[in-house]
């Protein structure tokens, strides 16, 4: 592969490593980046592999992320991206000698080093790794700079803050032709139509209990926000209490999260069990049930304490809740359980904004 030997080259390396941030502490594969330049020069139809992996600024090197953003631009331009054109192309955007000249380029284009279509996937893995810890190291100067700058700042919204910017760091790209072969697609529906024929019904979202619902909208989709609206006083929580407890009764088996910011979670409860062990819920609270009656409620409390149920319904009854608290919630409950069907806020208007205090 190429070496450093070359003056120039050389030069611009140093004028790019002395910037405010001392770059020998970032981690970076000068090799991988070098050898995925020099096998797109030499065998151009490689480039379908990659496209849509790298970005310009996935490259440490300032010489190979103008080189790359040249050939990236000319190929989606379905022109040639040889030495010649890429350094054309850098020369009319005033940035050849900042990507190492002329020379730089032919000694990319001249490495006998050939690549194999999997090592060129094994360089392309290394840069994006690399460049990911990069990120990560930035972004956690700038987290670092933000908790110094807002001491008046709520810690569960900065937690939640912190958690946000590292999950987008960590996202990964599903751009790969696979997702959008046909026959992917037509196997999921030959399931879904094979499950409809032998149970009668969809399974394609969470089942909210009532048939006719779950008929008209085929069940609650994932990240779909539903939206329960009436006047006061006519049963929505109870209606979110029903399809909490159909869910968790039901073979899905997966968490309810529920917020309740107006009623105190022992309601609720009162509400669940009265439901579950078919007894009256006034009643309930108010006078002496017959021994049946009793029975049944020492049934239903036995099923919700056991470890499977106990793990199914999880209620939150803190009664002023900001969009980060139930985030941070969430995904402390994603992570215990290992999943999470249903998140149930009652009610909406009773949350609260998020409050940031300027430091002015």
């Amino acid at each position: 592969m190429p070496t450093q030997s070359n003056p120039a080259a050389s030069e611009h390396l140093l004028q790019f490593s002395n910037q405010q941030l001392n770059r020998a502490r970032l981690p970076y594969n000068e090799l991988a980046e070098q050898e995925i330049l020099s096998t797109l020069f030499r065998e151009p139809s490689q480039w379908d592999l990659i496209a849509g992996d790298l970005n310009e600024s996935d490259f440490y090197d300032i010489r190979h992320s103008h080189i790359f953003k040249s050939i990236k631009s000319l190929a989606e331009q379905g022109q040639k991206f040889g030495a010649s054109e890429v350094g054309h192309f850098l020369a009319n955007e005033d940035t050849l000698n900042i990507a190492g000249g002329v020379e730089y380029l032919a000694d990319l284009t001249d490495s006998v080093n050939a690549l194999l279509s999997d090592g060129l996937q094994s360089a392309v893995d290394e840069v994006r790794a690399k460049s990911l810890l990069r990120k990560i190291f930035h972004e956690s100067n700038s987290i670092c700079k933000s908790i110094a700058s807002s001491s008046n700042r709520n810690v569960n919204e900065i937690v939640g803050e912190v958690e946000a910017r590292i999950t987008k760091l960590t996202q990964t790209s599903n751009d790969d032709i696979s997702n959008t072969h046909i026959e992917s697609h037509l196997a999921l529906l030959e399931n879904e139509l094979e499950y409809i024929k032998e149970h009668g019904q969809s399974r394609r979202g969470i089942q909210s209990g009532f048939f006719g619902l779950d008929h008209k909208t085929n069940g609650f989709l994932k990240s779909a926000l539903i939206v329960i609206a009436a006047r006061p006083g006519v049963g929505k929580t109870a209606l979110a209490l029903n399809f909490a407890e159909n869910l968790i009764k039901s073979g899905f088996g997966t968490p309810v999260l529920f917020f309740s910011m107006e009623q105190p979670g022992q309601e609720l409860l009162v509400r669940l069990i009265a439901s579950m062990a078919n007894v009256d819920q006034g009643r309930m609270t108010r006078t002496r049930l017959s021994e049946n009656e009793d029975a049944r409620i020492d049934s239903t409390i036995t099923t919700l304490r056991s470890n499977d149920f106990n793990r199914r319904l999880l209620i939150d009854d803190r009664s002023s809740l900001t969009v980060t608290d139930i985030r941070k919630q969430a995904r402390a409950v994603r992570r215990e359980t290992g999943d999470l069907g249903l998140i149930i806020v009652d009610y909406i208007q009773l949350m609260q904004p998020t409050i940031r205090v300027s430091d002015d």
